[in-house]
């Protein structure tokens, strides 16, 4: 696990998605949760009185549980180029792109997989 990379990650994650965190210690490998907490910390969340529901997937790098996002490839500037020089490549690369679209962990990007699988029961319960 790159320590620097998850605590960077932490920085521009929402207030929302670090009160859900908190809530749940045990879903998360210990360094990564001492890093929540710190930038709880920082931001001046309290984190004792915070109970939330949890997301149902959990992250494979980083152990974050919650909801994932939506991440779609390629770059938008070349979309936008494609489109206004040659329009049959914008369409397919527009197309490409919306069909490629993949769900992420929303802290590290890494792949998600169900809390009720068996390897996320493994993971949930490190």
């Amino acid at each position: 696990m790159n320590i620097e990379k998850v605590r960077k990650d932490w920085k521009t994650c929402d207030n929302d998605h670090i009160v859900r965190s908190l809530a749940h210690p045990e879903e998360y490998l210990p360094e990564a949760y001492e890093i929540i907490k710190e930038e709880a910390t920082a931001r001046g969340i309290s984190f004792e009185e915070k109970k939330v529901s949890l997301g149902d997937k959990i992250c494979i790098g980083c152990g974050s549980v919650g909801d994932p996002v939506n991440k779609v490839p390629g770059n938008f500037f070349i979309e936008v180029i494609l489109w206004l020089c040659f329009f049959v490549p914008g369409v397919i690369y527009t197309i490409w792109r919306l069909s490629s679209k993949k769900k992420v962990c929303r802290v590290c990007g890494g792949a998600m997989i169900p809390l009720d699988t068996p390897r996320g029961k493994i993971l949930s319960a490190q």
